[in-house]
């Protein structure tokens, strides 16, 4: 049966399906994997130098090495995109969909304090119950 995942994986028609993975990701993914040794010892500061990668190529780590548990590529992943600005939003998305509890915290202050209202793309990244914590976090402010 098709469905086994023992069978997966063996040709085109039983393709292994990494769901939510966009081709450009995996691609970005293996551009990482493969461009390169990795040492399992490498410091941010390196990595960031060494290998290159942009915010989306970052991204794409991240989001690929959480879903195959790839943690050292994970958390080198999210050492490497810490102190990279980004949008808010997709920071605070990143981090509640990544559990990255160190983001989140001054994400969110950040979006407390921007002067733009919070918009329906915001919620759809985030989620009505965080939208409405902002709502009453920014009320206050």
């Amino acid at each position: 049966e098709e469905s086994q995942p023992a069978m997966q994986g063996l040709n085109e028609n039983r393709a292994i399906v990494l769901d939510g993975v966009s081709s450009c990701d995996f691609d970005q993914f293996l551009k990482l994997l493969y461009s390169q040794p990795i040492p399992l010892d490498i410091d941010t500061n390196t990595a960031r130098t060494k290998l290159g990668l942009s915010v989306h190529e970052w991204m794409a780590a991240l989001k690929i090495s959480h879903h195959l548990w790839m943690m050292k590529i994970h958390q080198l992943s999210i050492d490497c995109m810490t102190d990279v600005a980004m949008d808010p939003v997709d920071k605070a998305a990143m981090a509640l969909e990544y559990g990255i509890e160190s983001w989140l915290k001054p994400s969110l202050n950040e979006l407390a304090r921007r002067p733009q209202p919070m918009t329906r793309a915001d919620a759809d990244r985030l989620g009505i119950d965080v939208i409405l914590k902002m709502a009453e976090v920014r009320e206050s402010i």
